[in-house]
């Protein structure tokens, strides 16, 4: 039994939903909808930047219809999953230059 749910827990993490990017002026805004039809939105905050403009620290909020708290409809994993996605996107493409980012999740 454990195995199987290693297993699923696995393939879970790898359901990542569909997800749009919109630049911000602040960063970036990306937004995905559940199989629930709940919408996501994860927001990536450049609190401070180095001299070229880069960012050098981000602080990273997401929501599910505009609420931080758990929603309780079984799709922690997904949502997460598609959460860690675009931030490791995010992040790589910016490794020379981020010294820090500032992230929390509940579950």
């Amino acid at each position: 039994m454990a195995l199987v749910s290693f297993k699923y827990f696995v393939e879970s993490l790898n359901t990542i939903l569909p997800h749009k990017k919109r630049a911000t002026s602040t960063g970036a805004e990306y937004t995905f909808t559940t199989k629930s039809g709940k919408k996501g939105i994860v927001m990536i905050f450049e609190a401070d930047t180095d001299e070229d403009g880069s960012p050098t620290s981000v602080v990273i909020d997401f929501t599910i219809d505009g609420e931080v708290k758990i929603t309780g409809g079984g799709e922690a994993l997904s949502i997460f999953a598609t959460v860690r996605s675009i931030l490791h996107r995010y992040i790589k493409g910016r490794k020379n230059t981020l010294s820090s980012v500032v992230f929390g999740s509940d579950k």
